[in-house]
């Protein structure tokens, strides 16, 4: 019997070779040039910055980590990441529904307010604040960017200092006015380095203000690589690499999207949550609806108006 095997060009081959690297692998490649890396260890996590820093140097060097089910969890799913998802999807796919805190989007927000101030969080791993304390010995730049908005600023940072965790002291310093502003002039986004065609494909024309200070950047859901590079943009510091740690992927691959030509960029995925975060979504919601009918009636016969 004649064995025929395919006739393959050299193309084909390094393709091939390419393939079994990414699976074989436990680092993959989201974009030329930059690394993407799913863990549940915060260690590992650690580790990772830290090899970046040594090869690209502290100043040189900024670490972004997101904040929700990243660097801190609620307690409860009550007012969570993924209960606000929930509540979203039914405000846009059943409006109606029985099971719905408010009757529109600026109504959840006010109701999510009320949850974070009465709420308490922590970091998903016991060892979390030392690792952030670890990590600002050796790098000069490092902030939280959270989708969060300003609204949410105080109890943001109240959970923040009451778990030990400061990003004041290594707060990327830029030069200009503090408090809530527009990340860039819609009339010339050119001016932080954005395309009008960028603007449309990254959903920033009805443009939302964001807020910066005490290392905390609040962009209220908008674009994290738009964002970031907006922020980067009113800095005078000059970077060569950027780390970025969040527990979904997506957010890294906006980065690197924009910045991952200007920027060697590594995307750090960090998944402690996300266990919890999938038997939230599967299951009936009945202990957040019991908890919140049961928070409403209190709220609405203590304080008037308080959800309005």
């Amino acid at each position: 019997m004649t064995l025929r095997f395919p006739t393959w060009s050299s193309a084909s081959y390094a393709k091939c070779i390419v393939s079994l690297v990414l699976v074989c692998g436990n680092v993959s490649y989201a974009h030329a040039g930059d690394e993407t890396l799913t863990t549940a260890d915060f260690g590992v996590i650690t580790s990772e910055i830290e090899k970046t820093v040594e090869k690209y140097g502290r100043e040189s060097t900024c670490v972004v980590f997101d904040f929700d089910n990243t660097l801190l969890a609620m307690d409860s799913d009550l007012g969570s990441d993924q209960w606000f998802e929930w509540q979203n999807g039914l405000l846009k796919t059943a409006p109606n529904s029985e099971y719905l805190v408010a009757n529109n989007f600026d109504g959840l927000l006010r109701v999510q307010g009320v949850i974070f101030s009465l709420s308490r969080m922590h970091p998903p791993e016991e060892r979390i604040p030392e690792f952030i304390e670890k990590i600002q010995a050796k790098c000069d730049s490092m902030i939280v960017m959270t989708a969060r908005g300003d609204a949410f600023r105080s109890d943001t940072i109240d959970e923040l200092r009451r778990c030990k965790v400061d990003f004041a002291r290594s707060a990327i310093p830029i030069t200009e006015v503090r408090g809530s502003f527009f990340p860039f002039d819609p009339a010339a986004p050119e001016t932080r380095g954005l395309s009008s065609a960028q603007v449309a494909a990254f959903g920033l024309t009805e443009l939302r203000t964001v807020s910066y200070s005490d290392g905390v950047y609040m962009v209220q859901g908008q674009h994290r690589g738009a964002m970031l590079k907006c922020l980067l943009g009113r800095s005078e510091r000059k970077y060569k690499a950027i780390v970025h740690v969040d527990d979904q992927s997506k957010y890294s691959q906006q980065i690197v999207e924009l910045l991952g030509n200007s920027y060697a960029v590594r995307g750090l995925t960090y998944t402690r949550e996300s266990g919890r975060m999938a038997r939230f979504r599967s299951s009936d919601k009945s202990t957040v609806i019991s908890q919140w009918r049961g928070l409403e009636h209190v709220i609405k016969n203590t304080f008037d108006n308080a959800l309005d």
